[in-house]
């Protein structure tokens, strides 16, 4: 290294621990709203500030609220309440159905709040709020005044003071009556956020908010940690927080690395007795974090082999940003679910196995079908929030480099025929049911490799495989489209250098319905044998031809010029 790489190195260095102490030895800020919800996004499995009084399977249920799938995007959860019709012989009152979002922190006369929320329901309805001490605890009549309902989710907002008689006891509840209409009807709500500014609170909290993703994790996996900051109109210049993982303490558990700096800023991580210190800021004065910046850091979270199935927690606190004015802004701290599931990652259908059928169903959800048994959390293996092409592309690598438990099979599934062509084989799928996807494992004789697998016949079908070794080659065929395979002759074409018997084993087939359909063996064929010879030749755009091509063909994955 340099001097002048040196001098610039220490200079880092010591503007770190200068903003550390900096950010640390900070006291007094402005005063500031802070959000008493957890779990307000419905994102993770904390339901400690919803309760409901609701009807389900015509009976009554009263506990924490149910929260589930959103039934206009998959990909969102919701927490969901169930009305009932009117029975005849009596008259239902608006409380039959409840719904109670209930805080940890005592509401008092003079306190300021802004609450936000979205909801929608099957049928167009309107509620009413009321405040409670805590739930079925009345208070007083009114809260937030009417809320409507429309089957497209709408976004609501109120503001005010807590008052004397909305807070004639210890209030920490609000109620909305759901039996205004007298009909089975089912409401939603979602992104509940409820910020108040407390009338006696000693200053100190900003109204920037600092959230991390619920956390999927599979023992002996690993998924993103994605933190999210709402700062609002403040610009950020810099930022730290603490982070408590579940047994960090004894060193077991869940490990992490920084996979992603935040918008271009230096990011530090320190450790200090179980608890981690993240520090992030720009060495450049000019730039800043603005707005509502959502996501802000990644970290790679792992799970230790051992580690039990459950729901854990972590948290985040000591939360300080600092301004381009150099104010010091403390945020309210955070927690967030941990779930350790049996189900790896990829196993969208939940069978524990990761297979061609958990591909396809990730691709018709993404193209919108309506995919039954779809577990989105294991689907999002690069745990970026979202759903798409990445991930089905993580899925198949998961699919390629799945190394069979038992020893492959002699025998060649019943669906499956085998020609030997010069310098390969082409296998062909009686599909006398049709297939979207399929799997296999080709197992080579000693001394031969795979080359190239290509499909016979040009489609919407990409080809992939993945040396297992031992001879032992994966090969998925799937389509991002969802579109089944031509019927007829061949299927598939592997390129195979060297000769011998070549066996099929390991087969999993996938149809439009997303059903796996592994064929019954057949008895009586059990390899083909390949010869040595030139492979098949193919046009540039990867199609097979036939006779004495001219131009520009490619063989054994080279081009050549035939004259």
């Amino acid at each position: 290294m340099t001097t002048n790489h040196k001098n610039i190195e220490n200079m880092r260095t010591k503007f770190y621990f200068l903003l550390t102490a900096v950010l640390l030895s900070a006291s007094a800020q402005a005063q500031g709203y802070a959000d008493l919800m957890v779990n307000g996004d419905c994102e993770g499995g904390d339901v400690s500030c919803f309760h409901t009084v609701e009807w389900v399977g015509g009976e009554v249920r009263n506990g924490p609220a149910r929260i589930v799938a959103d039934p206009t995007n998959a990909e969102n959860k919701c927490v969901v309440v169930s009305s009932r019709n009117q029975p005849e012989e009596e008259e239902l009152a608006e409380y039959d159905t409840q719904f109670f979002l209930t805080v940890a922190e005592k509401l008092e006369p003079g306190d300021d709040y802004s609450i936000s929320f979205k909801v929608r329901a099957d049928k167009p309805a309107v509620c009413h709020t009321q405040a409670f001490s805590k739930p079925f605890d009345y208070n007083h009549w009114d809260m937030l005044g009417e809320i409507p309902f429309t089957e497209e989710w709408v976004k609501i907002e109120r503001t005010g003071t807590i008052t004397q008689e909305q807070a004639c006891k210890e209030m920490h509840t609000i109620a909305f009556n759901l039996a205004v209409l007298k009909e089975a009807n089912n409401y939603y709500f979602d992104d509940i956020k409820f910020m108040v500014k407390k009338a006696n609170a000693v200053p100190g909290l900003s109204s920037c908010t600092l959230t991390a993703k619920a956390l999927m994790l599979t023992p002996g996996g690993s998924s993103n940690l994605v933190f999210s900051l709402d700062n609002g109109d403040e610009k950020v210049s810099a930022f730290q927080f603490d982070l408590t993982l579940p047994n960090a303490e004894d060193g077991e558990g869940i490990a992490f690395t920084l996979a992603n700096r935040c918008n271009g800023m230096l990011t530090q991580i320190a450790e200090n007795q179980g608890h981690y210190t993240l520090v992030a800021f720009f060495m450049d004065n000019n730039k800043f974090i603005d707005g509502s910046s959502g996501p802000v850091v990644t970290l790679t979270m792992k799970a230790e082999d051992g580690l039990s199935v459950g729901e854990l927690q972590g948290a985040v606190d000591n939360i300080i940003l600092s301004n381009l004015d150099y104010e010091v802004l403390k945020v309210a701290p955070a927690t967030f679910p941990i779930t350790i599931s049996g189900n790896p990652l990829g196993d969208v259908d939940h069978n524990g196995d990761v297979n061609v059928v958990d591909v396809m169903m990730t691709v018709g959800k993404i193209l919108g079908d309506m995919v039954s048994g779809f577990h989105v959390e294991n689907a999002d293996v690069n745990g970026d929030g979202s759903l798409n092409v990445i991930d089905v592309m993580g899925i198949v690598n998961i699919v390629l480099r799945h190394i069979p438990n038992n020893a492959p099979v002699l025998a060649t599934p019943d669906c499956i025929s085998t020609v030997s062509v010069p310098g390969g084989m082409d296998m062909c799928l009686d599909n006398a049911s049709r297939y979207t996807a399929l799997q296999m494992t080709v197992a080579l004789p000693q001394g031969a490799s795979l080359t190239r697998a290509s499909l016979c016949r040009p489609g919407s079908h990409r080809v992939e495989t993945f040396d297992l070794g031992g001879g032992l080659h994966r090969v998925v065929a799937y389509s991002l489209s969802g579109e089944s395979f031509s019927e007829g002759d061949a299927l598939l074409h592997f390129d195979i250098n060297g000769g011998g018997e070549v066996k099929v084993c390991d087969v999993l087939l996938a149809n439009a319905s997303y059903e796996g359909l592994a064929p019954q063996e057949a008895t009586g064929v059990a390899s083909v044998k390949v010869e040595e010879g030139d492979s098949p030749a193919y046009s540039i755009n990867g199609i097979r031809t036939t006779g004495d091509p001219r131009g520009i063909v490619i063989r054994n994955g080279k081009k050549q010029v035939r004259q």
